[in-house]
């Protein structure tokens, strides 16, 4: 399904400037101006934002182990333990699912 910039932004939650500059750098893919396949920017932008929680994770990581030793990694098992992971195994197995092309699923999951 093809849509453009507002209705892209309104799926993301994002505005169109900030669709724009997503596009400019690359994690959103234009199929012609000002038009966007929903599907494949919506597997896009998920994989962009999982790469940023996982670029932060190794960045807390690294700094714990710096800053305190071995006690930062006590301290950050122990940080891992008291916040809950947000997304399940079944969370992500339907966002793989999703982006292999088994949308029908992942409704079903909702």
């Amino acid at each position: 399904m093809v849509v453009n910039v507002k209705e892209l932004g309104d799926a993301l939650g994002l505005g169109a400037r900030s669709i724009q500059r997503l596009a400019k750098i690359g994690v959103l893919e234009k199929q012609r101006h000002g038009q966007y396949d929903l599907k494949t920017n919506l597997s896009r932008y998920l994989r962009h934002l999982l790469a940023a929680l996982q670029s932060h994770e190794i960045e807390r990581r690294r700094y714990a182990e710096r800053a305190f030793g071995r006690w930062g990694q006590v301290a950050f098992c122990l940080d891992e333990l008291l916040a809950p992971v947000t997304l399940s195994a079944d969370d992500l197995s339907a966002l793989e699912e999703f982006d292999s092309g088994g949308s029908e699923s992942m409704e079903r999951t909702q």
